[in-house]
């Protein structure tokens, strides 16, 4: 039985929604697993984890959820997943415009510490441009 949902059901979609919500799913758990106490983690590290000011933590926890939240709705070929990438996105950016006004200089951007923020970014940039993509070309609904 044949139906025009199953036709549209597309392999590469499900694959990168699975993956994506593998990855937001336990970034987030072990997030909040080092937040919350529950690791044994040097001096060193449980300085930095203590350090972290509240708007750093809530906007990561907001770009984990929505990364989530869009995975799921990405594997449901719905075309809200877009929105709630594009969400994620601006929220990143958000968050490393806080880390570089909270530090006092917009030098923080472009050091060795924001790579890694900024590879997530161009990530999911990329998401963003392939789920619109996605959705202009109906696969979405």
């Amino acid at each position: 039985m044949s139906t025009k949902y199953n036709e549209n059901l597309n392999p590469g979609v499900i694959f990168l929604s699975l993956l994506l919500a593998v990855i937001s799913g336990t970034s987030l758990l072990s997030y909040f697993y080092a937040i919350a106490g529950y690791g044994r983690f040097s001096n060193e590290q449980q300085v930095v984890i203590d350090s972290l000011p509240w708007t750093e933590i809530g906007l990561t926890f907001f770009v984990n959820i929505t990364v989530f939240i869009a995975a799921i709705l990405l594997y449901l070929h719905r075309k809200q997943s877009f929105y709630f990438f594009l969400g994620s996105f601006v929220a990143g950016f958000m968050r490393m415009g806080w880390a570089a006004f909270h530090e006092g200089s917009f030098k923080r951007i472009f050091s060795s510490e924001s790579i890694g923020e900024a590879v997530v970014l161009s990530i999911l940039l990329i998401i963003c441009v392939h789920v619109w993509r996605l959705e202009r070309s109906g696969v979405l609904h």
